[in-house]
């Protein structure tokens, strides 16, 4: 008994055997790789041998009865792990349930017929025994109580074959060499030739088994088509969000407030530059001034304020102001009667005027002031109304050959000026962040280099002496500029706009349920943002976008109504369900006809 199981031990095992055959065969399978389900695999140890092979098409080969993967959600978890690397996969069974759960699980499947052992093979083994009397096969008692009814069936003799004398010659041969079998072996030898004929059935069943596979997955990469659809388009509404103050805070506080963590820093600055007036130029030395007579007709005084302007006309036609030197009042006329009848004396009153302007501009002729305009009024046109003005020409401006302050020589000295004035800003924020845990963000930085440049920068600008002014000897002048600066210093790596990613959604998270519906996703953009050294404030969008798809009943039954469809109809039944709005799209396979058969068919969304 020893001996015979240390040969059966040392024999190889049928069923391994078959196994390693049947998968080397499926293997070599030019459609897809096929992996043989063992019973007790699990969906990762599956899903840990179809990455060891490193296909992108799988055919998996499953026993029957194999109860996890009955259900179908187990084949739908099987299929969204492989997605994610790119494989494809589809199943091979004999058991039904199994490719049932499988198409549930949007899973590909084939149903084969198990291969039925000739009922003959075992009653010839059991012939074969000698001694042994084949057993009986179990019947219902109804049916072993009826006599049997013989079918006779007549002899048909077999065709005549004609044999040509090579073919003859050939067979003939072929029988004589046939060696002759001992009889007195065939006893010793049945129970090893019963075991190999078993043994050899088992291996045949499972190649053509395999063979039926590797055809059916041929027969699978050519026939199986794919359908993808868009889902509708999602709805999606808008809601800008303009000057947005948020909190700022050097420490956070302990609340769920959201807040930036910056810290907020202002600065005054003041820069002189001096400067020096390299040529001489033709520079205003004097001013046009003189006495003017104003006359008052009305019976009562006139107030001319200090900022009162008279206006003349120049002898270019444009216009030279005239500037009283202090506030008067022209006193009111006087009405007298005597003997003769009544007399009328105007009030008048001599003021001295200077022109506004310097040099021989300001010089105009006789009676060349014509209108008088009071700070607040209307322009008084003078001879059209109750005062009058008299005066004689009005001189006194005139030019010189000087070295004076001009636009030219002030800005080369302004640009340095200005670019002093940033730089000692930046020192002094420096001095002022003091922990080294914060840094200055440069993006909060008022005014900006190139805010300073402009007029209306926020810049101070002083020219002493005055533009226009003859300057010393030595041609010196100085430009002094002062601003007031302001900037957030923030922690390091956390700068003001990598905050405002994550901080304006948690503000205005509060606000969602106002604006957005309860199924929409809301989504922040933030556009813009500013701060103006007191506050810190965003712009952007928020969107609240309701998610679109499409329902597994829409599937199945655009699924149901495409099989068997030409392109053409599909077309048109696609553009169809595109018209009502009920998919935004679709992609049709380059076939002239889609499969009639529903597992052949696959229905998914565009993506997916």
């Amino acid at each position: 008994m020893s001996d015979e199981s240390a040969r059966q031990r040392g024999r190889p095992d049928p069923d391994r055997d078959a196994l390693a055959l049947l998968d080397a065969l499926l293997t070599e399978a030019p459609a897809a790789t096929v992996v043989v389900v063992r019973p007790n695999d699990t969906i990762g140890t599956v899903a840990a041998r179809i990455y060891a092979t490193g296909a992108a098409r799988i055919e998996l080969l499953f026993p029957p009865e194999h109860v996890e993967f009955r259900q179908p959600t187990s084949f739908s978890t099987l299929r969204s792990l492989l997605a994610e690397a790119g494989i494809a996969v589809s199943v091979v069974t004999v058991d039904p349930a199994i490719a049932a759960a499988a198409r549930r699980g949007q899973v590909a499947a084939v149903t084969v017929e198990p291969p039925v052992r000739a009922a003959t093979a075992g009653q010839a083994a059991a012939a074969a025994s000698p001694g042994r009397a084949a057993e009986p096969p179990t019947v219902p008692a109804a049916r072993a109580a009826e006599p049997p009814t013989v079918r006779r069936t007549p002899a048909i003799e077999p065709p005549a074959v004609r044999r040509t004398p090579d073919v003859a010659a050939l067979q003939a041969a072929a029988t004589l060499a046939q060696p002759r079998r001992d009889p007195s072996r065939d006893a010793d030898t049945a129970p090893s030739r019963i075991r190999r004929n078993r043994r050899s059935a088992f291996i045949g069943t499972l190649v053509a088994l395999g063979m039926m596979v590797a055809g059916g997955a041929g027969w699978l990469s050519t026939q199986r088509t794919t359908v993808a659809v868009v889902p509708p388009r999602a709805a999606t509404e808008q809601h800008p969000f303009d000057g947005e103050v948020l909190p700022v805070a050097v420490a956070l506080p302990e609340s769920d407030v959201p807040t930036v963590q910056a810290k907020p820093l202002s600065v005054a600055v003041t820069f002189s530059v001096r400067g020096r007036v390299q040529s001489e130029s033709m520079v205003p030395t004097g001013r046009a001034q003189g006495m003017v007579t104003i006359i008052n007709t009305l019976e009562q005084p006139v107030e001319l304020p200090e900022g009162t302007d008279l206006l003349a006309s120049g002898a270019d036609g444009g216009e030279i102001r005239f500037m009283l030197d202090q506030a008067v009042t022209v006193p009111a006329a006087v009405t007298s009667s005597d003997a003769s009848g009544l007399s009328t004396t105007y009030g008048s009153l001599e003021v001295m005027v200077t022109a506004r302007v310097a040099g021989s501009t300001g010089n105009v002729p006789r009676d060349a002031i014509t209108r008088i305009v009071i700070p607040g009024q209307q322009p008084i046109i003078t001879d059209r109304s109750n005062l009058l003005i008299r005066h004689e020409a009005l001189a006194g401006g005139s030019e010189a050959l000087r070295r004076a302050v001009s636009d030219a020589a002030i800005q080369p000295v302004l640009g340095e000026a200005l670019t002093g004035l940033y730089r000692t800003a930046m020192e002094r924020f420096q001095q002022e962040i003091g922990d080294r845990a914060f840094t200055l963000d440069p993006e909060t930085i008022a005014p900006t280099p190139e805010r300073l440049a402009q007029p209306d920068g926020g810049v101070t600008v002083t020219v002493t002496p005055d533009v226009g002014e003859p300057v010393g000897d030595d041609g010196a002048f100085d430009v002094t500029v002062s601003a007031t600066f302001s900037a957030l210093a923030t922690p390091t790596d956390e700068p003001v706009r990598v905050q405002l990613q994550r901080i304006v959604p948690q503000h205005l998270v509060r606000q969602v349920a106002l604006v957005c519906q309860p199924a929409a996703l809301p989504a922040f953009v933030v556009d813009a943002w500013r701060w103006d050294g007191s506050a810190l404030s965003a712009d952007g969008v928020m969107s609240c976008t309701t998610p679109s798809q499409l329902a597994d009943d829409m599937l199945v039954r655009i699924h149901a109504a495409l099989l068997g469809m030409t392109r053409a109809e599909a077309r048109e039944y696609l553009d169809v369900l595109q018209s009502r709005g009920m998919i935004a799209g679709y992609t049709l396979p380059d076939v002239e006809r889609l499969p009639e058969l529903d597992w052949l068919l696959t229905v998914q969304v565009a993506g997916v």
